[in-house]
């Protein structure tokens, strides 16, 4: 399916300076490799602010992403072809920025070290709120409180205790308790305002008199039964109207004592990824005066699942990637050939069909660089190639023979094909001329049958880029529109082409839709960087993260099963399985990085990953 950064190699942007064209929105990867000697690049970054990155960055050579390198730090590469090369940052906290061009053009000469120099500047984002509650009388609120923020819950607090809140932005916020016993009183203003500064801490505290028992109180038994296999190895929490979380085990009861004759709410909380509460949650139950009430929660347990992590090697070269694959196992993408650039295999790479072990080189369309980025459960392949002329186009590959696809405006501009569904429609990108004077080009977001190439149209800017298409043929994409936040996830249907949005001002790309109409991509916004995201029903839902940063969904099956890549809280950026809320990490073949680009209905997965030693190769992952 589609992917976040588009791999157009160098062999479309030598065609189109040929041409003399400019175009807009490509990045490019790879370099002139007849060069017969080697240059160097040597990378500094110098960071400062009140908050600066914990975890450093990852530079990018040619769009493909390399070495981590630190916050104040300096990394060296000695195996670069004298040229122009694009060296960039990523990874970058929301709160820093780097200056000046990111990524920037170099050049590199032969025996020299070209120096490349990143100024990162950080920001304070947030400050830190610490609330205390301190309680007298003689018979205090049996549960605690519960902390409000700006109207919104913010965990529990006990009858004496301190809960300490961060990430919070600079300015005035509300504070206040709830959930007090009917007998207790906070004293002063409830809620109340406090102001907070990034980078400091704020306090405040909130004293609460309690009188003796109301005339009625009751006592609560929470239950728990739980059944299955791999039960929640530390049991559960359950809290009372929002209140402070007491522990329940897996199969136990637990009592609370005074509580006050009424209606009440009680939660159940820190179930296992692998667990479900049945029934509703929190539930509902009625205190009567001197009387035991109990509310009983039913859980239950399936087995955690366990991926295998294959190796689908290389067609001789040195790098390998997975892009898609079909309900029948059948794998594409693209590979290094024997002889390719050290570095990446990228500028004679071939696309690639595996299946059953075996991986089928399937040519090119003439030139010398391939890439095969869908496939549908005919066997029918789309992807992208360079021309005998020297231009790239998309392809279709059908029972061994290859198809050129052409380009809305002729041989000589470019395009690509990133999508196919079991009709064989294709959609893709054209880059079609609008300055005949300059020689200027714009990205048209395409649909392909039987030989007709439709332009979709746009957003309402100049810029339009499809990645996927379903069985009733929906696609999906993203495009420039006329407003200040740059590209916007789109669903196009019918010849109505729809914005899909982002969460927050930004900008989104939609990478993914399944038979059902459910769409998955990336957006970007400063308040959350980058994130995967689910749309479904006009619903744009935050996947989060495996712990990290950043997350980015590729690909989605029927069952809605959601695959990419996402930084985790310790080291890498893993591929991950989204499941009814839950992100799984699939790992790796042994080094710190993967990613995952496809899933199929059967649930096996293909992308990328880094071996302990090496470049990136091709990877399925198999549930075990």
């Amino acid at each position: 399916m589609g992917a976040w950064t588009r791999r157009v190699m160098w062999p479309v942007v030598r065609s189109l300076l040929a041409a003399g064209s400019v175009v807009t929105g490509l990045s490019c990867a790879g370099e002139d490799i007849a060069a017969p000697s080697i240059g160097s690049i040597e990378i500094s970054t110098a960071t400062s602010g009140p908050e600066p990155d914990g975890d450093g960055y990852a530079v990018t050579i040619d769009a493909v992403t390399g070495a981590a390198i630190g916050a104040n730090a300096t990394l060296r590469r000695d195996d670069l072809h004298p040229g122009t090369h694009i060296v960039g940052l990523t990874g970058t906290a929301a709160n820093c920025a780097v200056e000046g061009e990111n990524p920037r053009t170099v050049e590199v000469h032969a025996g020299d070290a070209t120096p490349v120099a990143f100024v990162i500047t950080c920001r304070a984002t947030a400050g830190t709120l610490e609330i205390s509650a301190s309680t007298t009388g003689p018979v205090p609120d049996p549960d605690g409180y519960t902390v409000l923020l700006d109207g919104t819950e913010r965990g529990g607090i006990g009858v004496s205790g301190t809960l300490v809140t961060d990430g919070l932005a600079g300015g005035e916020h509300s504070v206040g308790l709830s959930g007090v016993a009917a007998n207790c009183q906070v004293q002063g203003d409830n809620p109340r305002t406090v102001t907070v500064t990034p980078g400091a801490s704020a306090t405040v505290a909130f004293a609460v008199a309690c009188t003796t028992s109301p005339a009625g109180t009751g006592t609560v038994r929470v239950t728990t039964s739980t059944t299955g296999v791999d039960l929640d190895p530390d049991g559960y929490t359950f809290a009372l109207d929002g209140g402070t979380a007491q522990p329940v085990g897996v199969n136990a009861v637990a009592t609370l004592t005074n509580v006050a004759a009424g209606t009440h709410t009680v939660r159940l909380a820190g179930v296992a990824a692998n667990c479900s509460v049945s029934g509703t949650n929190p539930s509902s139950i009625s205190i009567t005066a001197g009387a035991t009430t109990t509310a009983t929660f039913g859980v239950t347990c399936r087995a955690t699942a366990t991926y295998r992590v294959i190796d689908l090697g290389t067609l001789g070269g040195s790098y390998s990637s997975a892009r898609a694959i079909n309900s029948a196992g059948q794998v594409v993408g693209n590979s290094g050939m024997p002889g390719g650039d050290p570095e990446d295999g990228l500028p004679n790479a071939h696309a690639f069909l595996w299946e059953n072990g075996v991986m089928t080189d399937l040519g090119t369309l003439g030139g010398g660089y391939s890439s095969a980025e869908d496939i549908n459960d005919a066997g029918q392949v789309v992807g992208f190639s360079t021309t005998s002329s020297g231009v790239t186009h998309g392809f279709l590959w059908d029972k061994g023979v290859m198809t050129d696809l052409g380009a809305l405006s002729g041989d000589v501009s470019v395009s690509d094909a990133m999508g196919i569904n079991p009709l064989g429609q294709v959609v893709g990108t054209s880059y079609t001329p609008i300055q005949p004077t300059t020689g200027g080009s714009s990205p048209r977001a395409y649909l392909w049958q039987a030989g007709v190439m439709t332009d979709l149209g746009t957003l309402g800017g100049n810029a339009s880029f499809a990645a996927d298409i379903n069985d009733q043929g929906q696609v999906v994409g993203h495009s420039t529109i006329s407003g200040p936040d740059n590209d916007h996830a789109f669903l196009w249907e019918n010849g109505v082409m729809t914005d899909l949005g982002t969460l927050g001002p930004g900008r989104s790309e939609a990478t993914g839709i399944n038979s059902a109409g459910q769409i998955v991509g990336t957006f970007v916004t400063a308040a959350f960087g980058n994130r995967a995201f689910l749309w479904e029903k006009g619903v744009m839902i935050d996947l989060v993260t495996l712990g990290g940063s950043w997350s980015r969904a590729d690909g989605i099956n029927t069952a809605g099963q959601v695959v990419g890549a996402s930084m985790t809280a310790a080291a890498g950026d893993r591929a991950f399985l989204w499941e009814k809320g839950v992100m799984v990490e699939l790992g790796t073949l042994g080094g710190l990085f993967s990613g995952a680009s496809d899933i199929n209905d059967e649930g096996q997965v293909v992308g990328w990953s880094y071996p302990q030693s090496g470049l990136q190769h091709a990877t399925l992952w198999t549930r075990e």
